[in-house]
């Protein structure tokens, strides 16, 4: 006589649906993760890029304080000396500090070209919405050189103040603010720097 096997019932309705709302909450919270982590991750990559603007800004900007009055011994052009070598527009009290409008260094290319760096903050529309952004332009005896190049987009509030050295305007205390997300928010990545000559009189 053969013996028979009983039968598998198989799951129950109720031990489907079970199932089904384990896997779903599983799939809910994978999903969630999912979009925190690229949220997270978008957001740190925006201000290292960011920084990298401003660390870039900033190292050149210092490039042309630090050479700002500079003049070779065998300079035929008139001494820099009787003017400030760094000009701040709006200019101010020494100590006080202003939403730039305009920087400018003065020095000598070589013997016979003088150089002004000049970094304006100016208002531009994009896409819609008026922002701010610092252009650099450069001029070689009075004459446009390197015009409108935009070093950095995005801000929020530039200021500096003037710090007199020996009756000459030759450092400047700064603070750069920059929106950290596009359309622009109340959220910004914050710098503190000082620009200085380190030429002599």
């Amino acid at each position: 006589m053969l013996n028979k096997k009983p039968l598998s019932s198989g799951l129950s309705l109720i031990e489907l649906m079970l199932s089904l709302a384990i896997t779903s909450i599983v799939m809910a919270a994978f999903v969630l993760f999912s979009k925190t982590y690229s949220s997270t991750a978008n957001e740190l990559s925006q201000d290292i890029r960011i920084q990298l603007q401003i660390r870039s800004f900033v190292e050149r900007v210092n490039y042309y304080a630090t050479h700002a009055g500079f003049s070779p011994l065998n300079s035929t052009l008139p001494a820099i000396k009787s003017t400030n070598p760094i000009l701040m527009s709006p200019f101010v009290s020494p100590g006080t500090r202003v939403s730039v409008s305009s920087l400018q260094f003065v020095y000598d290319f070589d013997a016979s070209n003088r150089e002004h760096a000049i970094y304006e903050v100016e208002q531009y529309v994009r896409k819609g919405r008026t922002e701010k952004r610092i252009v650099l332009t450069r001029m070689r005896n009075n004459s446009p050189w390197l015009t409108d190049q935009v070093v950095l987009m995005g801000i929020r509030d530039f200021q500096c103040a003037n710090r007199v050295v020996a009756g000459a305007n030759r450092a400047l205390d700064c603070y750069l603010s920059v929106h950290r997300n596009f359309p622009p928010d109340n959220e910004t990545l914050d710098y503190e720097f000082t620009l200085g000559t380190n030429q002599t009189y």
